[in-house]
């Protein structure tokens, strides 16, 4: 895409893309609640990055100098968990909440 990395939301009934979020850097996860309102990514270069309705602006929560292999969206509340992986030695786990 152009250098850009892409996050894409499909609807597991009819397969049609309903959302489609894009960065510069390598998304290695991402999650998205049931209603597709927040999405969150995490990639190669450190980052948690959000997109949350209704404008679905990109905002970056964090940025490590380990790459993030997960990021997880509470089900029912507006928070965020997400996991560092440093330097191949540790791990480093943060804590998001966004209400």
């Amino acid at each position: 895409m152009d250098g850009e990395n892409c996050v894409v939301i499909y609807d597991t009934k009819t397969g049609k893309k309903i959302k489609e979020v894009t960065h510069k850097n390598k998304f290695i996860f991402a999650d998205v609640t049931n209603k597709n309102n927040l999405i969150a990514g995490g990639t190669n270069k450190g980052e948690v990055i959000i997109w949350k309705a209704p404008d679905f602006k990109k905002q970056i929560l964090l940025k490590t100098e380990g790459e993030i292999p997960e990021v997880r969206i509470h089900p029912k509340l507006e928070r965020i968990s997400a996991v560092s992986f440093n330097n191949g030695n540790d791990y480093d786990f943060y804590f998001f909440d966004l209400s």
